[in-house]
């Protein structure tokens, strides 16, 4: 028979041998824990019930009576308030796109000047001189960025003004359909330079 210490000693690992099945079988029922996604869904629904609460209590005070729709019916507004159906789910408000900043604004891009396009948007509204303009200038023409306005302007700057279209060729990216493009849209107001 055990000693009275032995009968503790057994006791205390068969409450610690119960204590751990008991914990595996309450671990096996409860359900996964949330995902990121989840909770997040789970923090945009308790914020919205809590604003739709103080929203109430604050009616209340006011004296407005707030309608609630029956289950099923469509969501309705009332007051500025919109009711929705008992039961109807509470679709989070969309996450924020990558390309705007934290209010939800698309950055907005630089537009040219208010005289330098055409009111159709195809160009600038008046010919844009190749042997003066200035990079930006040169930027509102159709199928010229920055990168080929810069090779102009260096070009330019390197061998003295173009003169003629064909000497616009000579510039790397000049193809023959930007070239046709830009001949109603460009002058040139220098005398050519000898050829490079």
């Amino acid at each position: 028979m055990p000693t009275p210490s032995e009968q503790k000693a057994l006791a205390f690992v068969a409450i610690v041998v119960l204590l751990g099945g008991a914990v595996r079988a309450v671990r096996a029922g409860a359900p996964p824990p949330a995902t990121p996604l989840e909770q997040q869904a789970l923090a945009r629904q308790a914020t919205a019930a809590e604003s739709a609460a103080a929203t109430q209590k604050g009616s209340k005070r006011r004296g407005v009576r707030i309608a609630r729709p029956k289950r099923g019916a469509a969501p309705r507004e009332i007051g500025g308030v919109i009711g929705v159906p008992l039961g109807a789910p509470i679709d989070p408000p969309p996450l924020p796109r990558i390309d705007t900043d934290v209010r939800g604004n698309r950055p907005v891009p630089d537009k040219p000047a208010r005289g330098d396009r055409s009111p159709g948007g195809n160009g600038p509204s008046r010919p844009v001189d190749l042997d003066h303009a200035s990079e930006r200038e040169i930027e509102t023409l159709p199928r010229v960025g920055p990168a080929l306005a810069h090779r102009i302007v260096v070009h330019r700057d390197s061998f003295g003004p173009y003169g003629s279209m064909n000497a616009l060729r000579k510039v790397k990216g000049m193809g023959r359909a930007t070239l046709e493009r830009l001949a109603p849209l460009v002058t040139f107001s220098g005398r050519p330079s000898s050829p490079p």
